[in-house]
């Protein structure tokens, strides 16, 4: 994996990380924007890279949690 795709996963969990906790916080504004971050970042990344992680079942899955409420 080439240095920036590392960063741009790493920022892509700690976004995702956020907005769970925020999620968990009810602070439901805060946690879209940490998921909208971690998507943006996630784009960046080859989709290969997140294979055989939770990244991405785990990014669909608060996604749905917080924009069905």
């Amino acid at each position: 994996m080439k240095e920036q795709h590392i960063y741009f996963a790493e920022t892509a969990k700690v976004q995702l990380e956020l907005a769970e906790k925020y999620w968990k916080e009810r602070r439901v504004a805060r946690a879209q924007e940490h998921l909208m971050e971690a998507r943006y970042w996630a784009f960046k990344v080859p989709a290969e890279e997140f294979t055989g992680t939770d990244f991405s079942q785990n990014l669909s899955e608060l996604e749905r949690k917080i924009f069905q409420g």
